[in-house]
């Protein structure tokens, strides 16, 4: 499983850049990503405060499934980096303003 660095502050699943969640989905549209901007972090939550926030302990290593197709790191739909970054601004408010700067394409 790969360490998880997120730096999308406003994700309530945030706590530190580290994940309260136990896996995360990144989604890369299937065949269609070709570069970050494609990708997201479908579990990011612009709530404050939420109940899995409260119950779950930040973690550094977490599960990642991927629908990014062409990712060089993508194995049948899990993410095989050591170290995943997942970005966004601070003002995010949807999955679709997150991206995975590790994403990296080997479509030929």
């Amino acid at each position: 499983m790969p360490k998880l660095r997120c730096t999308v502050d406003n994700c309530s699943y945030n706590k530190e850049e580290y994940c309260t969640l136990n896996y995360i989905l990144v989604d890369g549209d299937g065949q269609v990503a070709t570069n970050v901007e494609d990708t997201c972090c479908t579990n990011f939550d612009a709530s404050e405060y939420t109940l899995s926030n409260q119950e779950h302990m930040a973690q550094a290593v977490v599960d990642i499934k991927c629908t990014a197709d062409h990712c060089i790191f993508n194995e049948d739909n899990v993410c095989e980096a050591e170290e995943v970054g997942m970005a966004g601004a601070s003002t995010c408010t949807c999955s679709q303003d997150t991206q995975c700067g590790t994403f990296r394409c080997g479509r030929s």
